[in-house]
């Protein structure tokens, strides 16, 4: 009997600890809410001073109200400010905006090294948080570290590339003062992962092309070798302010021993290597109509020639060129060409224009239709002295008036040069 009423008893408080530990849990999360309500009526109502004690009465252990009630005090009265700010950090060590805060409020204070101490402090509690990151590199801007700002603001790009929309017009104002490049080093030459978005972003934005150079310069100072898209994006560039000279020489700097052997004019004009579609290589357009490739048949002098097959379909074939820098002078472009079955309106030929210039071609090859076997083929030409600086080689279509004429069967070429007279 009396061990049941003791059972009894045992149950019976149980409950009642239950009961009061979920009343506490519960009073704890309401107090939270009511204090965070008063901070902010207190914070809006600044007529009414007991209101921000009513809400501290509410809730002293609540680091966001701590926090709110930090910036109730102005710049008057900073000691106060700073007092709430360190014991909501006490209360929540990993809130990094709280720490920034701080370190804002102990630097105006005159405590800078306090302040420093607390910059750092936030970022190693949230190295990978995008506001927090952006908060420190305001500081660190404002202290007149400048690149410690930078490399702060870049960290936070990385995390979120959303904010480059922030941070690139910056980033490209900082450049364009004197030392800014030296500035932006040791973030830029790091080569982060929104480096080439930022280059396109110069590239499209900046007051000089020369900033545009250096920019590229430093790129190549890096560890990391230049990327084919950042290659593009220079090259493309240089061309479009023709800058031939410079161009050819960034391509060739950037080439590999392969693409070294088959140097000439026209560059790889013997298929032996892949086209790269970079600078003054070959570019071929894809296009669901016609097959372009590198190929092995018979007859060929080398491992490899030219071939296109044409599928049967409409096509205003302009699919392969190749970007050239020749002097004023006459020349002879000579190459092999073989024909398969080529059923076309009036076939392809070798065309050169001027780059930038008129779209008629100054330079033409014989048309190419049929079936034939291997045979060389010659045309000579002049460069124009005028206007005329950069060329392209293109193999197109003739329509003779026929809008993108039907295109059936194959043809090989191999063994393409142009040589001076």
């Amino acid at each position: 009997m009396i061990s049941k009423q003791i059972r009894q008893v045992s149950v019976r408080v149980a409950a009642a600890g239950v009961l009061s530990l979920t009343i506490l849990i519960v009073w704890r999360i309401a107090s939270y809410g009511i204090s965070e309500t008063l901070t902010q009526y207190a914070l809006y109502d600044q007529s009414s001073p007991s209101a921000l004690n009513t809400a501290l009465a509410w809730s002293m252990d609540n680091s966001n109200t701590l926090y709110r009630v930090a910036y109730s005090f102005d710049e008057r009265h900073l000691e106060q400010r700073i007092e709430y700010l360190s014991d909501a950090l006490k209360l929540n060590p990993g809130d990094g905006r709280i720490a920034m805060s701080l370190a804002a409020s102990l630097k105006q204070f005159g405590d800078k090294e306090r302040a420093d101490a607390f910059a750092d402090q936030s970022v190693i509690l949230l190295p990978d948080d995008a506001n927090t990151l952006l908060q420190a590199g305001d500081y660190w801007w404002r202290g007149g570290e400048y690149s410690r700002a930078v490399e702060s603001w870049g960290r936070a790009l990385s995390h979120e590339p959303a904010v480059n929309q922030k941070l690139f017009p910056v980033f490209l104002r900082i450049m364009e003062q004197a030392g800014g490049m030296e500035v932006m080093r040791d973030t830029l030459i790091a080569v982060p992962a929104w480096f080439n978005d930022f280059f396109e972003y110069v590239m499209t934005n900046a007051s000089n092309d020369q900033l545009v150079r250096r920019l590229f310069a430093l790129r190549n100072e890096a560890a990391v070798p230049v990327t084919l898209a950042e290659q593009k994006s220079y090259l493309r560039f240089l061309e479009a302010e023709r800058r031939w000279d410079e161009a050819f020489v960034v391509w060739a700097n950037s080439l590999r021993r392969e693409n070294l052997s088959v140097m000439g004019q026209p560059v790889n004009g013997g298929f032996e290597v892949e086209p790269t579609g970079v600078g003054f290589d070959w570019r071929v357009r894809e296009d669901p109509a016609v097959l372009i490739k590198t190929d092995y048949t018979y007859g060929i002098s080398g491992h490899k020639a030219l071939h296109i097959i044409f599928r049967g379909q409409r096509v205003n074939f302009r699919h392969i060129e190749q970007l050239m820098i020749l002097q004023p002078r006459k020349y002879r472009f000579r190459g092999q060409v073989r024909p398969d079955s080529l059923q076309a309106a009036a076939g392809v030929q070798w065309q050169l224009t001027c780059v930038g210039g008129k779209e008629q071609p100054f330079a033409r090859s014989n048309r190419f239709i049929g079936v034939d076997q291997w045979r060389t083929f010659s045309f000579d030409f002049k460069v124009p002295r005028q206007d005329c600086d950069g060329q392209v080689l293109r193999l197109v279509s003739v329509t003779q008036g026929v809008e993108d004429p039907v295109y059936k069967g194959e043809i090989w070429f191999d063994d393409l040069s142009i040589e001076a007279l």
